[in-house]
């Protein structure tokens, strides 16, 4: 979802330009995260460490290039990281090739560890965490089996959304397998909040790193036909685009109203770094997302 794969506008593939996290089209219809930034005035400095088709066991290995992206930085100052990941990992040719719950919840924890105190390369160079004040903006992953009330816009959309997920969205998907992909979704979601929240609790209020979890708000919402790209009745649109930026921007400090504290991606305010890292679309993973 963050590299905006087969929004439809130049044919398949990612156009993060278009993404919104750090889509910088103009007047694409999408304000993105990044675009949000800079319109208060920031100039953010993006490392994007988004990978299509990434599933959680990725992100460590996201969050170590995003702490190494700040070291490198000059000047670097809060970050912003944002994750949305977890619909490649329920995606699967049959429910018992989902990740488990478990290995999701251990792969999150290790990510955010790493982005909280730092990680050590393979030559055994120390690379410390991200600055103090910054935040991780976490989104839950979208129910994907809203995608089954949506008609594919033709044959071809409906066979490659099938691919993507087939336990989920095959046109034979069992009732079991869809329940059973549902549930798991949930159970991500849970994690996410739960990991969420004990990073706030612990780091929130000294100012060594915040974390603000959407709530279940991009779980809960349910996107239209117009919000899937029409090449694969999958990934979103240009209006689904649109549409997750404004759920995230809520999400975020800079914004009116939202949930309260609770992805990967970042992006840094001005004089600071931002590195992107994850995304929630089944055979596509992060990228980098001004946070809410």
């Amino acid at each position: 979802m963050t590299r905006a794969a087969n929004v439809g506008l130049a044919g398949p593939g990612d156009n993060p330009e278009h993404s919104w996290a750090v889509g910088t089209a103009a007047d694409d219809g999408v304000d993105s995260l990044l675009e949000r930034l800079r319109a208060l005035g920031a100039d953010p400095l993006v490392a994007d460490e988004a990978i299509s088709g990434a599933s959680m066991s990725m992100a460590p290995a996201m969050a170590a290039g995003i702490v190494a992206a700040a070291r490198d930085m000059p000047a670097a100052g809060p970050a912003l990281v944002t994750i949305l990941m977890g619909a490649n990992d329920a995606c699967a040719r049959v429910s018992a090739g989902m990740t488990t719950v478990d290995s999701f919840r251990h792969d999150l924890a290790e990510t955010l560890a790493i982005l909280r105190d730092g990680t050590t390369t393979e030559g055994g160079a120390t690379v410390p965490g991200l600055p103090a004040g910054s935040t991780v903006v976490v989104l839950s992953v979208p129910d994907v089996a809203r995608l089954r009330s949506i008609p594919a816009p033709s044959g071809l959309a409906e066979a490659a959304r099938a691919l993507f997920c087939p336990n989920l969205l095959a046109v034979d998907a069992s009732a079991a397998e869809v329940d059973a992909a549902r549930i798991r979704i949930e159970a991500f979601n849970a994690a996410l909040a739960t990991a969420c929240e004990a990073v706030e609790a612990r780091d929130g209020l000294a100012g060594r790193l915040h974390c603000r979890h959407d709530g279940g708000l991009l779980f809960q919402t349910p996107f239209e036909a117009d919000d899937v790209s029409r090449l694969d009745g999958f990934h979103p649109s240009v209006a689904g685009q649109a549409r997750i930026a404004e759920l995230a921007w809520r999400i975020g400090q800079w914004s009116a109203s939202g949930p309260e504290p609770g992805g990967l991606s970042s992006v840094a305010l001005p004089g600071s770094w931002a590195g992107q890292a994850a995304t929630a679309r089944p055979g596509e993973v992060g990228s980098p997302a001004p946070g809410p």
